[in-house]
């Protein structure tokens, strides 16, 4: 009878912890499928979705279809769009197409990566100086001002003059440049949720200051900062471009900026080889903010969720 005993707890154990998974993934999709009707009330976010989705699967299957490598030179400069080279060449005939396919995975990229160092440096001071206030907010504040006074774009180009222009570099740079705004948002959502009832109730249950930032602030601050990490990518875009304009990006990764920047001066003499990259960088941009105003209606900031 002992033995009947010990199997049918075994199976009465497994059989919770498996209503217990599937409860778990059933809430999970509950909330993503709410997440998708507050996100497509928003028909232009949709469009940025599909618009974005479509630029993602173009510079990976792209250089897969299109096996060029973007710094050959394939032709004569300045060959105009044609049957042969879709995009024409730039101005010592390399080709355009194979320029945007592959510069695209080194632009979206040094975005994607930037904005993630700008969500992370920003989170980090500005949750310390929301929830803990006093000297600590202080100091954070002043700091964060000091950075904040200093043009994004020229501080960006000291420090990748500083370090070189590499990949990595210019990344790092971008992300260590534009932090700020991403601290302050942070800030005000800690210091107004760190009042509400729930995160009294959980200083009353004895929770450390850790949990009490990680577990219980936090996950009610993220929809606004999330908005704002969206609107981070585009902005980082943009900035790699204007580095690599400038001729600070990296010389052995084509980027949508490098195009421009090297087809610069002929401009008007072969409108498609500053026409096309620019375009890309256009719509690329363009499609996370349309996705943002999305993100905005889907997560809502005015709403505090509990978790």
């Amino acid at each position: 009878m002992t033995v009947i005993k010990d199997v049918s707890d075994l199976e009465s154990a497994d059989n919770s912890q498996r209503s217990s998974q599937l409860e778990g993934t059933g809430r999970f999709f509950g909330r993503l499928g709410e997440f998708w009707r507050g996100f497509k009330k928003n028909p232009a976010s949709v469009i940025g979705l599909i618009l974005l989705a479509a630029v993602v699967v173009m510079i990976i299957i792209g250089p897969l279809i299109y096996q060029l490598d973007p710094f050959d030179i394939v032709s004569a400069p300045f060959t105009p769009p044609d049957e042969n080279f879709r995009l024409g060449t730039d101005y010592v005939g390399r080709d355009i197409l194979a320029g945007v396919l592959s510069g695209g995975r080194a632009s979206l990229s040094v975005g994607l990566f930037a904005a993630l160092i700008t969500a992370a440096i920003g989170l980090t001071v500005g949750s310390l100086s929301g929830f803990f206030g006093g000297w600590i907010d202080t100091l954070l504040m002043k700091v964060t001002e000091f950075f904040q006074v200093l043009p994004t774009l020229l501080f960006a180009m000291v420090l990748v003059t500083i370090f070189g222009p590499t990949w990595v570099t210019v990344t790092v740079s971008i992300g260590l440049a534009s932090w700020m705004n991403v601290a302050r948002l942070t800030r005000a959502e800690f210091m107004r949720l760190r009042e509400f009832d729930f995160v009294r109730s959980a200083v009353a249950a004895g929770a450390s200051s850790a949990r009490l930032m990680m577990v219980t602030i936090l996950p009610n601050a993220l929809p606004p900062i999330v908005v704002a990490a969206a609107f981070d990518i585009s902005f980082a875009i943009l900035l790699e471009g204007s580095l690599s304009f400038l001729g600070l990006g990296d010389p052995n990764r084509m980027s949508w900026g490098l195009i421009i920047g090297q087809n610069k001066n002929y401009a008007l003499r072969a409108w498609w080889t500053v026409v096309f990259p620019g375009a890309a960088i256009f719509l690329s941009v363009l499609s996370v903010c349309l996705m943002s105003d999305g993100l905005n209606d889907a997560l809502n900031p005015r709403r505090e969720r509990r978790f």
